[in-house]
């Protein structure tokens, strides 16, 4: 039977785990708002990409060099996270991917978080991994890694595929899986957009075309890698929210029946103590 110090002393233990829960949600809720905020605040230079995209291809009739190869490798990127007590985050882009990407082949596999190397390295041969940043800083730095790795491979080896795997948070509670084709850009993608111009003409531009096209999609390979670093982060941390969230609970549960454990051995010991109390009589 367990002694009042023993239950006293889970209780103390059961609620600074408690605080920890409750320091990892909060963290994780700042988190979330840093990396929304990021990902908004790219809305603005995508639209202006997409629009500089469309102006550039505009009527093209060139074989420029971002149309499709016909053959070589692919290279998938898949985003994960280099903490765990995320929920299911790294088991269903894990799987996502492994169900996804074709083992039989000899494409480049990156990855993006270390909690996904365990889980893809037995399926894979993972030439590249990358730490995932921890704050909205840091999220350049590894996308500028990642474009250098890129042109190594591109330099050294025929690639006609460049793919993405992250999970997309559709609510506040639930996450999807995405795919997306980074390289090659399809013209006509941009050409079904609608923008609206402040002048009753298409923008023109003087500079060579090739040069123009090869510094906007140089941009918009930056800005798309950066929006999936933001889509997987802002999944992985509400992801992580939940599990906090439903680890509180078994701990409150746990602190309530610890704190009646305690008061009904306090009750039991003071009756004990009152029934053999000496009467003081002679």
């Amino acid at each position: 039977m367990q002694s009042l110090k023993n239950i006293d002393d889970k209780i103390r233990l059961t609620e600074n785990l408690k605080s920890v829960v409750t320091t990892m949600k909060a963290h994780a809720s700042a988190n979330i708002f840093e990396f929304e905020h990021a990902s908004d605040a790219s809305d603005i230079y995508r639209e202006v990409i997409d629009m500089a995209l469309y102006i550039a291809l505009l009527k093209d009739d060139e074989n420029i060099s971002i149309q499709e190869i016909s053959e070589g490798r692919t290279i998938h990127i898949v985003f994960g996270s280099d903490f765990g007590l995320a929920g299911r985050f790294n088991e269903r882009i894990a799987e996502f991917a492994i169900n996804n990407i074709d083992i039989d082949n000899e494409d480049y596999v990156m990855i993006i978080g270390k909690q996904l190397i365990s889980r893809l390295e037995a399926k894979f041969n993972i030439i590249e991994y990358f730490s995932v940043p921890q704050s909205e800083d840091s999220i350049s730095e590894v996308v500028q890694r990642l474009l250098t790795k890129i042109d190594h491979l591109k330099d050294t080896s025929v690639i006609n595929k460049i793919l993405l795997y992250y999970c997309k948070t559709t609510d506040s509670s639930n996450m999807t899986e995405v795919i997306e084709t980074l390289f090659p850009i399809n013209p006509q993608d941009f050409s079904k957009i609608s923008f609206k111009w402040d002048s009753n003409s298409v923008p023109i531009y003087l500079m060579d075309k090739g040069t123009l096209v090869s510094d906007i999609v140089r941009q918009y390979y930056f800005l798309t890698l950066y929006r999936s670093i933001c889509f997987s982060l802002i999944s992985e941390n509400n992801s992580r929210i939940a599990s906090m969230s439903a680890a509180k609970k078994n701990i409150d549960e746990k602190l309530s029946e610890l704190k009646y454990s305690y008061r009904k051995k306090r009750q039991e010991e003071i009756t004990n103590e009152l029934k053999f109390k000496p009467s003081g009589r002679f």
